[in-house]
């Protein structure tokens, strides 16, 4: 505020003067306004479990089955670990500009189901968020239900489409955005950007090229970024409080694997520790999950850091996740503090932040008007080893190199002149995608801009180099980052990755050993392998000679590379953040060199082609860097078509969302009435920590989504949340056998569902339900607390159930034993090992005592781990220590001490014919632990 104190005096006086010193003393208001909502989007039990469940059928091995046949190829779930969310946040400036992120638990985002909440929201007045301002991102959960795509290719992995929850989540998806839209607040929003590796590693790590180069990445390959954009509410400037927070972290959800309990994975479990710890909505988008999947072995840490985490269980789940909270708390804590890790990726905390959006539909490059899928390498054709796309649907398949192998000389010495005469040879062939993986065969591109923080909307599984290169150029700091090189690397034995020798042949170490090298190479392969990460790919796309980027030249100089060497840091960003997994799903798609070196996977899925990568990357980057004054992306003729489809694919959205919601209404008036009346059936009883309490009770069909249940703990006389299901307490329902399906469909089938709550000691702190954190669940009174909806003969009716009380109490499982008197009459004895229980008796089918040996390698056993993965929900602690001793001596009560070789010693002396012992209640571990009996007497 620029006033002069002449100008006031002449016009206000010294009256005048306190007030607008006063005013210009106060911290400035927020002109930026944003709102957070969770909405549930639990869809039924009896729905598939993700991606990992076994392809039964309908039909379970137990023989039940879900009447609602919610699931066709995929096992059925047979309830919730943890309940799964939509959560939208809502952002607005000055000028009333809107942008909406919604995170999904979905495994895939879907064109159609962002344009269908896109017309709901348009139809719902005041909400301003239309389809060229809400950006949806899919978490890519394994372990939640996913048939709201009509993709066909997808159900390899899913189940089929189910038109009923396509509706579902749209209005979901809509509720949630609204309701955020309602409940505005003034904030401030800062960003930061921190390191962090302590859970991923590179999905399938060192390869080799077809022509015999280091390929693939090295398994500690990833972004080892985790970003955070903190909302703090400043409706009172003098007292901000947390509001939200947007992580951007690119990770696989893949740490549980097939337990057919529907959950939200590692996003969940650390989200919950997060908002429980800081009073916070926490959500997670993807950056580069293409290429970064949890950690499958010591390949990135250490065996002994237990950080093995991929299908390891729920335990694993949060342990993993505790890392994960604590970076985003740290995250946090930089902001607020302004003490960035990386200036250059750091935005301080702005409450006038400007708010804007662009967002196009752009035809794919012109050699794939329709998207592909399946993707072979045509080098590999003509040397030997040809490949089929879709045999081995999505992988590119092989199979018939011994019928090839003997014309390799001949076929190869064709390929390579043609090459040298400038013949262009597709690099790659495929299979159309469009209607398998993609829905509309357009691609949507996105990018938003709050203040100073810049994002990028990428509709595919990003890999760590395109996510890197994306913020590189969006940043204010020149340079870009243009890949991954191996040659850049030096052996652990420090001699270069790749060395020339006589004849221009150059070897490189193997990047799946480096103490081996490859079979030298000539000069052109290595010029060509380093050409591929290198090279300026700028007009790829109007190149004849190349095809459009679909050939490659001969000469590497002339070989357009992974990414265009394009930048404009004058319209960069003090945070770029590159999203990965919204708004629509084009596969994975690796950058040019991880295209062409090898066929895997994840190029199989690639949509766009070679250049997919920078096809993305480029657009984005510049449709990003607009919204700070920067030209647009150019347009394409062929972008013209993207809006014929366009009409065409708003059209199939509209029809699905309607034809779903009509039938899931249908189908609802004509379910029948539910046996039985709800209540109670199986009490919970008193547990000891390291088991769990079960509460079994008659409530209704599946169809009426899941029951609400939360444990209570009695405190001060009242009751209040101490656990609920976003980890603590997960549900199962008994589904009913294939005899029954008669009374099922025509109603008296009676629907009993289960809930477990475990009480533990923990080596990492949880928060409870209240927020206050916890190594170890306190001896006291619990009790479950039960919501649902019955169906009886007039209809839907919701019921609560509250169990009986039931006591929680320390493990008793310590003992003193070797007790004796020694000479001077103190008396001494040891602590038996103090090894906690692993599990304990469930009716959730996957709990499962017993441990397991993980060998890392098979030549040293010594850095073997031993894993309760299937033993319990949450993370018990395995060992302990004791920390407290007391001995009953002659009628008092003494103290014992440790001492230096383990045994304990009493402070106090034995006097001649008294008797010493350790009563129960006599020894105390650090969790608060004891000993429920007696040890063996003593007399002196």
């Amino acid at each position: 505020m620029n006033v002069s104190v002449q100008s006031m005096r002449r016009s206000a006086g010294i009256l005048g003067v306190l007030v607008v010193l006063l005013v210009a003393a106060s911290p400035a208001a927020a002109a930026t306004r944003a709102g957070v909502a969770v909405v549930d989007a639990t869809w039924h039990a009896g729905a598939s479990g993700g991606q990992f469940t076994e392809d039964t059928g309908p039909t379970a091995e137990d023989g039940t089955i879900d009447p609602h046949l919610h699931n066709a190829k995929k096992r059925r779930s047979d309830g919730v670990a943890t309940r799964t969310t939509v959560r939208a946040l809502v952002v607005e400036d000055a000028q009333g500009d809107r942008v909406a992120v919604v995170t999904t638990d979905l495994y895939l985002p879907n064109d159609l189901l962002h344009r269908r909440a896109a017309s709901l929201l348009a139809a719902r007045p005041g909400t301003g968020i239309t389809a060229e301002n809400l950006a949806i991102t899919a978490s890519h959960n394994h372990n939640s239900h996913f048939t709201s795509t009509p993709g066909w290719g997808t159900a390899i992995f899913q189940d089929l489409v189910d038109v009923r929850f396509f509706a579902y989540m749209a209005q979901r998806i809509a509720a949630a955005v609204q309701k955020a839209g309602n409940d505005l607040v003034p904030v401030r929003i800062g960003g930061t950007t921190r390191a962090f590796d302590a859970v991923q590693g590179h999905t399938y790590g060192p390869k080799v090229g077809d022509d015999g180069t280091p390929a693939g990445q090295p398994y500690s390959h990833t972004t080892r970024r985790l970003s955070v954009v903190r909302f703090d509410d400043v409706s009172d400037p003098a007292k901000p409080k947390p509001l939200a927070n947007w992580v951007i972290f690119g990770l696989h959800p893949e740490f549980t694997w097939g337990y057919d309990l529907i959950n939200g994975d590692y996003t969940h479990a650390a989200a919950r520790m997060v908002d429980r710890e800081s009073g916070t909505v926490t959500l997670f988008s993807q950056r580069e999950t293409g290429s970064s999947g949890p950690h499958k072995d010591e390949r990135v840490h250490p065996a002994s850091a237990r950080r093995e985490f991929e299908d390891n269980g729920f335990a694993q789940l949060d342990r993993g996740s505790r890392l994960i909270a604590d970076a985003i708390r740290a995250g946090r804590d930089d902001i607020a503090k302004d003490t960035p890790q990386n200036p250059a990726l750091h935005q301080p905390f702005q409450r006038d932040a400007d708010v804007a959006s662009a967002a196009r539909r752009v035809a794919p490059p012109l050699t794939k008007t329709v998207t592909g899928v399946s993707n072979c390498n045509t080098y590999a054709l003509f040397h030997g080893d040809p490949r089929v796309p879709v045999l081995g649907f999505p992988d590119c398949a092989g199979g018939a190199a011994d019928v090839f192998t003997p014309l390799a000389p001949a076929t190869a010495a064709i390929y390579d002149q043609a090459q040298a005469a400038g013949v262009p040879i597709p690099s790659t062939y495929s299979a159309t995608a469009f209607t398998a993986v993609q829905e509309t065969n357009a691609v949507h591109l996105m990018a938003f801009k709050l203040g100073g923080i810049g994002v990028t909307f990428n509709p595919s599984e990003q890999f760590t180099d395109t996510a890197l290169n994306t913020e590189s150029r969006l940043d204010r700091v020149a340079g870009i980052h243009t890949g991954f090189d191996w040659a850049d690397l030096k052996t652990p034995a420090g001699r270069d990755w790749c060395v020339r020798g006589d004849a221009d042949r150059w070897t490189c170490a193997d990047p799946r050993d480096p103490r081996k090298d490859l079979e030298p190479i000539d000069d052109r392969t290595f010029r060509r392998f380093r050409a591929q990460v290198r090279n300026d790919a700028r007009g790829w796309e109007t190149d004849g000679q190349t095809l459009n980027g679909e050939a490659e030249p001969a000469d590497p100089a002339k070989i357009k590379g992974n990414f265009t060497h394009e930048e404009d840091p004058g319209h960069g960003f003090a945070l770029p953040l590159s999203v990965g997994m919204a708004n629509d799903y084009l596969g994975y798609q690796p950058e040019y060199r991880e295209h062409l070196s090898h066929d895997h996977y994840r190029k199989a899925l690639a949509a766009l082609g070679p250049h997919g990568s920078d096809f993305l990357a480029t657009r984005l980057s510049r449709l990003a860097a607009s919204l700070n004054g920067a030209p647009p992306p150019a347009a394409v003729p062929q972008d013209a078509l993207a809006a014929v489809e366009g009409a065409r694919a708003q059209a199939t959205a509209d029809v699905i969302g309607e034809l779903g919601g009509n039938a899931a209404a249908t189908y609802a008036r004509t379910l029948p009435a539910d046996g039985g009346v709800p209540k109670v059936e199986r009490e919970p009883a008193d547990v000891e920590r390291f088991g769990a309490a079960h509460v079994t009770w008659i409530g209704g069909t599946t169809w009426e989504e899941v029951p609400e249940v939360t444990v209570e703990r009695r405190v001060a006389g009242r009751w209040v949340p101490y656990g609920d299901q976003t980890g603590d307490v997960p549900v199962m329902v008994k589904f009913p056998a294939v005899a029954d399906l008669a009374t099922a469909k025509l109603g008296g089938f009676t629907w009993r569902w289960t809930a477990a709550f475990e009480a533990f000691a923990s080596d990492i702190p949880q928060p409870d339900a209240g927020g206050t954190v916890r190594r170890a669940t306190p001896r006291g009174s619990y009790r479950f607390s039960i919501r649902g909806v019955h169906r009886g003969a007039g209809g839907p009716k919701p019921y609560t159930l509250t169990s009986a009380t039931f006591a929680v109490r320390p493990w008793s499982g310590l003992q003193a034993e070797g007790l004796r008197v020694e000479s001077t009459g103190r008396v001494t004895f040891r602590i038996a090992p103090v090894d906690y229980p692993d599990s304990y008796q469930s009716p959730f089918r996957f709990i499962k005592a017993g441990k397991e040996r993980f060998r890392y390698d098979p030549d040293d056993p010594s850095d073997d781990q031993l894993y309760c993965r299937l033993c319990t929900f949450r993370p018990w602690a395995d060992r302990g220590r004791v920390v407290r001793a007391r001995v009953r001596m002659g009628g008092r009560t003494v103290r014992a001490r440790r001492l230096a070789d383990g045994r304990w010693r009493t402070t106090a002396r034995l006097r001649r014919g008294q008797r010493a012992t350790v009563l129960p209640g006599g020894l105390r571990d650090t969790y608060g632990n004891t000993n429920g009996t007696r040890s063996a007497t003593v007399k002196r």
